[in-house]
């Protein structure tokens, strides 16, 4: 592991913003900080940074580099005054970072607000009637009137591509609605009108897509289901935007009387412990304060394999408890490791002569922040 963190050194950068929210017109002034993983020391392997700022329509609108002096720079983003008011984000990366992946680049959300050009609140509601699909906007001065009889012109983009152009008029409650296909999968749309006091205003929207319902996932603590053994199991449930949603949560054999219920927390998120037989179609559903539900399998449950479970909510040390299957019995050395940022922090072995063995490792050790633990065979090759 330090032979192979000495020849991939991977760099990780931080902007320190004068600010958390802007109005447009004004500056975003930055100082950013380039280190190495893992013990953040500044880097001196790259001399330019790149600084991007997106839109809420993910389109890049400006794009800087600057400087690095041992790890370290300055710089700033002039923001336009007719900027759309809405969500961006700023990106950060250097050449090096991009030979890895880019959930590695740093990322920030930072609201951008404009008083000066957008006086207008709206509503949006995506409405179903028959086999005929409309999005609904409710345009609003900042005092509550309705923009009634304002002529708006329309882009809609899915995938990207233009989809659909063209012109809409409010009615007498401010509401204009734009027809959708059959065949609709969601998209951006971006709206251009006059305001009462005849400023151009700009709006985007996401429009969900409408065959898109709450969904359930399944998460056995170490990566699967394994026939007899006792597994830890989380389950999330979200609404097509992301968000979790609270429901009752039944688990059972297809078409069989559920062997489990229980509730998520408010964020739609809850756990169990389980004990499956290999062979047998598992169901989760979701049962919501409405009425409605939603199914989805649980992952098929292994013959043959191996389940970690970890107590960490002792107060000298974790207790990680190994499972396995009787044909794994084999009386060999496993090997269990607990890394932080890649630094091996602890190490141990044992004989792998019984259905379930212990590790602890005292807590004493180990720094604050997120512990991976891997357990190894004799040849240590991750199991």
């Amino acid at each position: 592991m330090e032979s192979y963190h000495e020849n991939h050194v991977t760099e990780k950068i931080y902007l320190h913003l004068d600010k958390n929210d802007y109005s447009a017109g004004e500056n975003i002034w930055f100082k950013m900080y380039c280190t190495t993983a893992p013990f953040n020391y500044l880097s001196n392997i790259s001399k330019i940074a790149n600084i991007e700022l997106i839109s809420p329509t993910n389109n890049v609108i400006k794009s800087i580099k600057i400087p690095l002096t041992l790890g370290l720079g300055i710089g700033d983003f002039s923001l336009s005054d007719t900027l759309v008011e809405g969500s961006y984000r700023i990106r950060a990366y250097t050449r090096w970072m991009q030979n890895d992946s880019i959930s590695n680049f740093y990322e920030r959300i930072i609201p951008i607000t404009n008083g000066r050009a957008d006086n207008v609140i709206t509503q949006s509601t995506f409405l179903k009637n028959g086999n005929e699909n409309f999005f609904q906007i409710n345009l609003k001065t900042i005092q509550g009137a309705p923009l009634i009889n304002s002529s708006v012109s329309y882009a809609l983009k899915q995938d990207g591509q233009k989809e659909k152009t063209g012109r809409l008029k409010s009615n007498e409650n401010g509401t204009i609605a734009l027809e959708l296909k059959d065949n609709f999968k969601g998209g951006l749309l971006t709206l251009q009108f006059l305001s009462s006091d005849k400023r151009r205003v700009l709006k985007s929207f996401t429009i969900p897509n409408p065959n898109q319902q709450n969904s359930i996932q399944i998460f056995p603590e170490s990566g699967e289901l394994v026939n007899n053994i006792l597994s830890k199991t989380g389950v999330k449930v979200l609404s097509p935007a992301g968000l979790g949603i609270k429901s009752k949560i039944k688990i059972g054999e297809e078409n069989q009387t559920p062997i489990i219920e229980f509730e998520t927390n408010a964020l739609g998120m809850g756990s169990m412990p389980l004990i499956l037989s290999t062979g047998k179609k598992y169901i989760a559903t979701a049962v919501f304060p409405d009425g409605n539900s939603v199914s989805a399998p649980l992952p098929p449950v292994a013959a043959s394999g191996y389940v970690l479970t970890v107590n960490a909510g002792l107060k000298d040390k974790i207790a990680a408890q190994l499972s396995s299957t009787s044909d794994l019995v084999t009386g060999k050395d496993v090997y269990l490791i607990a890394q932080y940022n890649g630094i091996v922090l602890h190490a141990v072995k044992q004989k792998l002569n019984g259905p379930e063995i212990l590790f602890n490792i005292p807590k004493k050790d180990l720094p604050s922040g997120v512990i991976q633990l891997s357990v190894l065979n004799e040849q240590m090759t991750p199991l």
